[in-house]
């Protein structure tokens, strides 16, 4: 009897019927998306001995955006792929959260210390295309 999905699976019939995955000798992959996670999964993938590719729908990267705070684990990742200089290089250096009206006016705020001590020194504010061509990049 036939696997019914064993071709698109990479599943072939073992003896006695089993199914069985067949032995690759290339180990490729299909990464969808060249925003952060796409390019980080394929630098680490790639490590591993794979070769990915990666796909975009996008023509391009954002040129625009809002900014992303970086910091935690995804700084630490950044770290251990070489990233953390060019990252900080880039970004921008936040010493206070204000609060305006509608006419742009501070009504309201906090100085930023309070992040650092919560989240240790390596807080930083990036455009997102800034961390995306990063990690496209390594």
């Amino acid at each position: 009897m036939e696997c019914p999905f064993a071709a698109a699976d990479g599943l072939k019939m073992g003896q006695n019927g089993g199914v069985r995955r067949s032995i690759m000798s290339t180990k490729t992959i299909l990464i969808s998306g060249v925003g952060i996670a796409g390019p980080t999964l394929a630098y680490w993938l790639k490590r591993a001995g794979f070769v990915p590719t990666l796909l975009e729908h996008a023509p391009a990267l954002r040129t625009g955006g809002y900014v992303v705070d970086f910091w935690g684990l995804g700084f630490d990742i950044a770290e251990r792929m070489g990233l953390a200089p060019k990252i900080l290089n880039a970004g921008y250096r936040i010493r206070e959260m204000r609060i305006v009206d509608a006419a742009g006016r501070r009504i309201s705020g906090f100085g930023t210390d309070v992040f650092v001590e919560l989240t240790g020194p390596l807080r930083d504010y990036q455009p997102p295309r800034t961390v995306a061509a990063a990690f496209r990049d390594a």
